[in-house]
């Protein structure tokens, strides 16, 4: 248990981290495309998105600013998030320890030795 109590806290926050830079790294690669589309010369060939022009960028898709659509991104860890995944991950585990030993020992492992 004290292994995987390890295993899960090593891998929840390196988790976080990983997810974090990628939900940004996804959010500005697609901001980045869509000012390269609308500044191409074919932008007049191209329907005009639903929204007001003025700060609001179209990847917001209307009354949502860019950092309004980057913080509805942000990848956060809450404590219910971090209970529950301790929860299930040592759950498992202990789950998967036990069924096997209680297993053998109904088989009586001292005859089998014997």
């Amino acid at each position: 248990m004290a292994i995987s109590f390890i295993a899960i806290t090593l891998s929840l926050f390196s988790g976080y981290l990983i997810a974090n830079e990628m939900s940004h790294t996804m959010l500005e690669n697609q901001i980045r495309r869509d000012e390269e589309n609308n500044n191409e010369d074919d932008a007049w060939m191209r329907p005009m998105p639903l929204m007001s022009m003025g700060e609001r960028h179209p990847i917001g898709h209307g009354d949502i600013s860019v950092e309004d659509l980057q913080e509805a991104y942000q990848v956060r860890l809450d404590l219910g998030t971090v209970l529950m995944f301790y929860g299930i991950g040592l759950g498992t585990i202990l789950l998967s320890s036990i069924v096997p030993i209680i297993y053998i020992m109904r088989l009586n492992p001292k005859k089998i030795l014997m």
